[in-house]
């Protein structure tokens, strides 16, 4: 998929935006005489195409040209999807360091995995990662290539055949709809993308003779503007489809989503189209999918506050309007795009490129449940290849049906469609998910069983930390499955293999919730990132009986606690200060509390911030809390005797400022002289109180503030020193 198809389609941002004649002022850059500043302008205005012959001049004038200009050549390369001399300019600049610029290891390891050189690959993703604050891309991309022959289990199973399409014809996001093909394609008499901008409308596809034969969808469906993709819901009397729109803030620009009704069916007439009340001009909504019944839309948009690029959102139809759109959450959602969902009951899919796979985008499935996504799983090859697949649809038997990829043909690398359909598997293999769907979260630790039709149990597995398992199964045979763990109601679920097929469904397996279970994670304080390796411990005060739990990479945790007996929950982990937590659970006796974890990290010469170490209201009388964050920086400075910390005890600015100053004063000694009696040496102690004159915020004399934002300015800082 062309970065120009990005802008006709997902208008991301102008960073996708490449070889057309759509600013007019690249036409002045010609006038200047160094070809280096020429291709840096076209470079710096996102002419990707334009800027190549310069940077090509400058190399040829200039052996000895910088390292970057190689590097923002390769760039150039790879956003106009040639990814072989993307490889060859970015592997030339990139050896001599680039780890001020680390976007570049990302673009060579995305070329590299497009040319299915994967070991390279994961050196260059490695390197993005380690020079990067992006965390879930690199990630996922490095499990991918790990996990790579899975990605080819079925190729055996399934066929993957091109669809001809008329001359000149680029047609991509094919969707079924009772029976029906429907697709974007460039409009009737313009051309296909050859360097400059087509138009793009929505089409019903139909064959005749082994030909495509496209027929335009009618106005006020199709219009002047860009059109694409489409669902359909209520029988087909309704569609949701994409429309891009020029707007002043984005005057390139950005996707809506426009709802109509079919209004006369013999003459095929539709409503004029309304715009969905959460689009907005400064950021793109699109790519629309549907459930049956109307009530459930999810779409991608580059809204602020996401993960990165393209997020997929889920709204609800309630009450005659949509709800506010809700991220669909980082287990889908990435620092790259999430594009082209398909919704099928409670099976997403959708293409994206954050995700771990063959390279390009690659599509995917998942397990939803309301808002939130649990599994993602790549679809593997043959569907999924080293280029870009994106936008599947299937017919109602499930096995067969069409996407789209740019993959390279005997009609070249444009956008195509391909028709697939799936074999049985002699081996079928059945895979799935521990869910608690009552309180929206999957369950860690079970123990999964596989039956026969008489209950003998076959093959037991543990879910683990992801709550996820896998089965290999015979053909044509009942089985039963069930899950279990301790506080929790378990079902059996009955399965058949005699019409399982590759790319078998998702299994869910339910497990009740009838205990208390405690689950958080456990988070640096100072990066917000997760903390793998944590010790927590969570003790029974009533019987001194105590649970241990260590951390994963997500650093989440979990326990079942009795009804009636009182809990601490202690946290340490070596590099940081550690945490405890008195647990309220008084007239519980089931269901879900959730703590999320704090640490701060022992840093020298950093102030950190300790939200435990406060005080009662007006006095510098130490609370229960603070006492405990006391005794844990206690531990810390009495197992480091190198180290020496400095308190700052601040107010907010309601009061006197004298009157503030004393307390802090107060209270920076009642600090210093609660640790000197835990036998740290008041020397290594400094506390100073400083009133009101340091605000984090606004909120100074004179200004009317919130409660919260008052709050934010009584606190105390800690800063460790040798």
């Amino acid at each position: 998929m062309n970065d120009i198809k990005y802008f006709i389609i997902l208008i991301i941002s102008l960073n996708c935006f490449s070889s057309t004649d759509a600013f007019a002022q690249g036409s002045i850059f010609t006038n200047l005489k160094n070809p280096v500043d020429i291709a840096q302008n076209y470079y710096d205005d996102k002419q990707f195409e334009k800027a190549i012959p310069y940077f090509h001049q400058a190399i040829d004038e200039n052996k000895n040209v910088p390292d970057v200009i190689k590097l923002q050549l390769g760039e150039c390369y790879y956003r106009t999807n040639k990814p072989s001399k993307a490889s060859k300019w970015l592997g030339e600049g990139l050896k001599s360091g680039g780890l001020d610029q680390p976007r570049f290891f990302l673009y060579y390891a995305e070329v590299l995995s497009s040319q299915g050189k994967y070991t390279e690959a994961g050196t260059f993703y490695t390197l993005y990662r380690k020079n990067t604050d992006e965390v879930s891309r690199p990630k996922n991309k490095l499990e991918g290539i790990y996990q790579l022959n899975t990605f080819f289990e079925d190729t055996a199973y399934l066929s993957v055949k091109e669809v001809i399409a008329p001359e000149n014809s680029n047609i991509f996001s094919p969707y079924i709809y009772n029976d029906q093909l429907y697709g974007v394609s460039n409009k009737t008499g313009h051309p296909a993308f050859k360097g400059s901008v087509s138009d793009y409308d929505l089409f019903k596809i139909e064959f005749f003779n082994n030909e495509t034969i496209k027929i335009e969808l009618p106005s006020p469906i199709n219009s002047n503007n860009h059109e694409g993709p489409i669902t359909f819901f209520d029988e087909g009397k309704k569609v949701i489809f994409t429309r891009t729109v020029t707007t002043r803030e984005k005057p390139q620009g950005v996707l809506k989503l426009f709802y109509s009704e079919l209004i006369n069916e013999k003459k095929n007439k539709w409503s004029n189209p309304e715009a969905l009340p959460f689009n907005n001009d400064g950021y793109s909504c699109g790519h629309p999918a549907i459930s049956e019944d109307g009530n459930t839309l999810i779409f991608a948009s580059d809204k602020p506050g996401g993960e990165g690029g393209m997020d997929l959102y889920i709204t609800f139809y309630r009450n005659g309007e949509w709800s506010v759109p809700v991220n669909m959450g980082d287990e889908v959602n990435t620092e790259g795009h999430e594009l082209f969902p398909l919704l099928i009951d409670q099976t997403l899919y959708f293409s994206g490129n954050g995700h771990g796979g063959l390279g390009g985008m690659d599509i995917y499935r998942a397990i939803v449940h309301n808002t939130q996504v649990v599994k993602v799983e790549n679809m593997g090859a043959p569907i999924n290849s080293q280029n870009d697949d994106f936008g599947i649809s299937f017919n109602a038997d499930q096995r067969s049906g069409y996407f789209s990829s740019n993959r390279p043909t005997k009609s070249g690398d444009t956008d195509k469609v391909f028709r697939f359909n799936k074999s049985l598997v002699p081996t079928p293999h059945l895979s799935g998910i521990i869910m608690d769907f009552d309180n929206n979260l999957k369950v860690r630790g079970a123990e999964i069983l596989l039956m026969n039709e008489s209950g003998e149990v076959l093959e037991q597995f543990f879910g683990g930390r992801n709550g996820q398992f896998r089965f290999q199964l015979e053909r044509n045979k009942n089985y039963k499955l069930m899950a279990r763990r301790k506080g929790f109601a378990s079902e059996e679920t009955l399965v058949n293999t005699s019409d399982l097929f590759v790319d078998n469904q998702l299994i869910k397996l339910p497990l009740v919730l009838e205990s208390l279970l405690l689950q958080g994670v456990i988070r640096d304080k100072e990066n917000s990132g997760f903390i793998d390796g944590a010790k927590v411990i969570l003790v029974d005060e009533t019987n001194g009986h105590f649970y241990e739990y260590t951390t994963g990479d997500d650093g989440m945790y979990d326990f079942i606690m009795e009804e009636g007996s009182d809990y601490s929950l202690f946290v340490t982990k070596e590099g940081f200060f550690e945490k405890t937590i008195d647990i309220e659970s008084f007239g519980l006796n089931y269901g879900l509390i959730s703590y999320t974890v704090d640490m701060n990290p022992v840093i020298s010469g950093e102030k950190l911030l300790f939200d435990d170490i406060m005080f009662e209201d007006g006095t510098a009388n130490l609370t229960e809390d603070a006492k405990t964050e006391l005794n844990n920086i206690a531990k810390v400075l009495n197992a480091q005797k190198f180290y020496k910390i400095k308190f700052y005890v601040h107010t907010d600015s309601r009061g006197n400022a004298v009157e503030n100053m004393k307390l802090t004063q107060e209270r920076a000694r009642g600090i210093k002289n609660y640790l000197v009696l835990k036998d740290i040496d008041q020397d290594r102690i400094q506390a100073f109180g400083l009133g009101e004159s340091e605000p984090i915020n606004k909120c100074v004399d004179g200004v009317e503030c919130t409660e919260p934002e008052y709050m934010m300015n009584i606190r105390v800082e800690a800063e460790l020193t040798y």
